[in-house]
């Protein structure tokens, strides 16, 4: 009997190989390691406030080791100014980084687009998985990539004494819990955060574009952005990839994929992802069901001074009732206990945090708010010299 999900799951299910490139690109960076802000500055818990670690802690390495936090790396200007490992981990150590899969797996879908393996974001994923025809109300990848298809699958849905996500992701083969699941409600409808929908789309992908996911990631994306550690994907033991949260890497890869996001799909003069598509990371929309906070997997409820407006929190539905003004474009992926890869291209800057557990930080809350503080540092150019 397995217990939660740990970043150390690679060790526990087959592996898929993705690889590394044979052409490594490595992201430049400063001799000496920047001084950031301290976290009692930004180092916010999921209600807004300080969070109780940042609370105890205001050195930054005291911070990050105490929160269980793995790997801590800052990027400006696609240069790497602050770059530390903690608590047992170094640059190689792989971790399994959980439902920043998702977004990996849009970036996927998009390409698959752009080539024409998939017609677009509307096309119904019945062409590739019949079983899911539906003539009046035909779920799309669009339905997918925005967590709006209407399946009865909410990852924090307590069922027995576990949430509902543990059920899929400890299956023995991850085919058989696809009629498990039944849409109870019209795509389109309404938001819910399905894990269930992303294993879909994975599989949709997989059948548009002839590959199995590992291969077309380490294709399209993972050899041409110069990947230095040889990834994996964790998969079921009938060989299917846990889509929506398998992928095993390191931080310093990580930070090159939120380099293509923050640098309009481009990494190293090379357009890897659609630029269009990288610009729907950062878009809010709340049409048809969709909501304003996630948007292609990625997360768009970031931290833009919405704290100070007395903005009332749906506790039961986790996230806010009203749109908060932003005042930047910038989002998050992220993972369970805490995985984070932010994302602001507005100011060119991409923060990876990977960790044991999340400990009470709300990390793309925070990462956001540091992001703020930094704009202050980086106005004066001496420190990135």
């Amino acid at each position: 009997m397995y217990g939660v999900p740990d970043i150390k799951d690679h060790k526990r299910f087959l592996q898929l190989p993705v690889g590394a490139s044979n052409e490594i690109y490595r992201v430049p960076q400063i001799e000496t390691t920047m001084d950031l802000p301290s976290p009692k500055k930004w180092a916010l818990s999921r209600s807004g406030e300080l969070s109780k670690a940042a609370s105890k802690h205001h050195d930054l390495e005291g911070f990050l080791k105490a929160t269980e936090t793995t790997a801590f790396i800052v990027m400006k200007n696609d240069t790497i100014v602050y770059e530390k490992y903690f608590n047992g981990y170094e640059a190689y150590r792989p971790s399994q980084v959980f439902s920043i899969t998702k977004a990996v797996m849009s970036a996927l879908v998009g390409i698959a687009i752009k080539e024409g393996s998939i017609e677009g974001v509307n096309q119904p994923i019945s062409d590739f998985m019949p079983e899911f025809y539906d003539e009046d109300n035909p779920i799309t990848f669009k339905h997918l990539l925005q967590m709006t298809a209407g399946f009865d699958y909410d990852d924090y849905k307590i069922v027995g004494h576990m949430r509902k996500i543990m059920g899929m992701y400890y299956v023995k083969n991850q085919a058989d819990y696809l009629d498990r699941v039944d849409q109870v409600k019209e795509a389109g409808e309404q938001w819910t955060y399905s894990s269930y929908a992303t294993l879909v789309m994975g599989l949709c992908l997989q059948e548009a574009v002839g590959m199995k996911v590992n291969e077309y990631l380490a294709e399209k994306i993972w050899k041409p952005m110069g990947a230095e550690f040889p990834a994996t994907w964790s998969a079921h033991k009938d060989s299917v990839a846990k889509m929506y949260g398998g992928l095993v890497t390191v931080a310093r890869d990580l930070v090159k994929f939120g380099q293509i996001y923050a640098n309009g799909g481009k990494l190293n003069g090379e357009q890897i992802v659609p630029e269009a598509w990288v610009q729907k990371a950062g878009e809010i929309d709340t049409t048809n069901g969709a909501w304003w906070g996630y948007n292609y997997c990625w997360w768009t409820e970031t931290y833009s001074d919405q704290f100070h407006l007395d903005t009332e929190y749906d506790t039961e539905k986790r996230r806010q009732k009203v749109i908060p003004p932003k005042t930047k474009e910038d989002f998050f992926a992220a993972g369970f206990r805490g995985q984070t890869v932010y994302v602001d291209p507005q100011t060119d800057l991409v923060v990876v945090r990977l960790g044991k557990k999340s400990n009470g930080v709300s990390w793309g809350f925070a990462l956001s708010y540091l992001g703020y503080h930094l704009e202050r540092v980086f106005m004066d150019d001496s420190a990135l010299k």
